[in-house]
C-alpha cells in the first residue's frame, strides 16, 4: 500500500515551522466542540466524556460490556466546522501525556481525510476510512522537563506510516493514502477488543502535536489483549461480531446516530 509522503522542501524549515500544535498550549483544546461517539446507539451502556484538565483534557468514563455481550466502545471526535489541517510537511505526531492521571488500558488515536457524509433516508452518518494507532500510556516515554512541558509528563511520537487504515472497525487493503493535505478529523477512542479490557477509563492528554523533528521516541502500536509489548497490527484484533453491526461498528454523536 503507497503512503502518502511529506511534501519536499526547498530549504530547510525553522524551528516553528517544524512543529504545528494540534491541540493543547496556546491552541487549547475547545472541549465543547468535541461530542460523544459511544456503544449506546445500539443498546450498548458504555459512555464516554472530554473534559477541561489544566493545561490538557481528561477522556474518561466507562466501558462496558456486559449490554452488547462482550463488546463495547467509546470516543470523543472533535466535531469542529470547517476543520482541516495540511500536515504533509511534518514526519508525525507527538502525543504528551500525563501518566499520574492515567490507567494502563488500549487507547486509539484516529486520523480521518473525510467529512462523514449522511445517509440521505437516515440523517445518520456513513462510515468512511479511518486511520488509526494503538497505544498504551505504560509503554510511553518520560518527557524532559521544559516550560511547555512539567517534569512528570510522558509521550510518544507516531509517524504516519504507523498509523493503519481500518473501515468499520476492520483493517483493510486501502489502495489509497492518507490525505497528509487536507486531515479533517482527529477522534480517541476506547474499545474491549474481544472483552480483553472493561470498565472505569481514563487518559488525560496534554498536547498532540505535528512536527518534523521528534523530540519523543517512536512507538511501536500497543496489541490488543497484550498492550505492554510490541509488535502486531496497529488496528489491533478485529472487533468480534457483537462489536459490530453487519460488521460496523456504529457511533452516536451529539444526540445524531454517527460512525467513525
Amino acid at each position: 500500500m503507497a503512503w502518502a509522503s511529506s511534501k519536499s522542501q526547498s530549504q530547510p524549515m525553522n524551528q516553528l515551522e517544524q512543529r504545528q500544535v494540534l491541540y493543547g498550549l496556546t491552541t487549547g483544546w475547545h472541549c465543547n466542540q468535541w461530542t460523544s461517539s459511544d456503544d449506546r446507539v445500539r443498546g450498548g451502556q458504555s459512555q464516554s466524556y472530554l473534559e477541561s484538565s489544566g493545561a490538557g483534557v481528561c477522556f474518561r468514563g466507562t466501558l462496558d460490556i456486559e449490554a452488547l455481550g462482550g463488546a463495547g466502545f467509546a470516543s470523543q471526535r472533535d466535531a469542529g466546522p470547517d476543520q482541516h489541517w495540511d500536515l504533509s510537511p511534518f514526519s508525525g505526531v507527538e502525543v504528551s501525556i500525563d501518566p499520574s492521571q492515567s490507567d494502563g488500558k488500549l487507547y486509539t488515536l484516529i486520523l480521518k481525510d473525510e467529512i462523514l457524509p449522511r445517509d440521505p433516508d437516515t440523517g445518520r452518518e456513513r462510515s468512511t476510512i479511518s486511520w488509526e494507532f494503538n497505544f498504551t500510556v505504560s509503554r510511553c516515554r518520560p518527557e524532559a522537563p521544559s516550560r511547555s512541558s512539567p517534569s512528570d509528563t510522558s509521550g510518544f511520537f507516531v509517524p504516519w506510516d504507523r498509523f493503519k487504515p481500518t473501515f468499520r472497525g476492520k483493517g483493510c487493503d486501502d489502495p489509497r493514502s492518507l490525505d497528509l493535505s487536507d486531515v479533517k478529523g482527529v477522534s480517541i477512542m476506547i474499545r474491549s477488543f474481544f472483552g480483553s479490557q472493561q470498565g472505569d477509563f481514563r487518559l488525560r492528554i496534554l498536547t498532540i502535536v505535528a512536527t518534523s523533528s521528534p523530540e519523543l521516541p517512536e512507538l511501536a502500536p500497543a496489541v490488543a489483549g497484550n498492550p505492554h509489548e510490541h509488535g502486531g497490527d496497529a488496528t489491533g484484533p478485529r472487533p468480534s461480531p457483537d462489536e459490530t453491526r453487519g460488521g460496523e461498528p456504529t457511533y452516536v454523536g451529539g444526540g445524531l446516530g454517527g460512525k467513525i
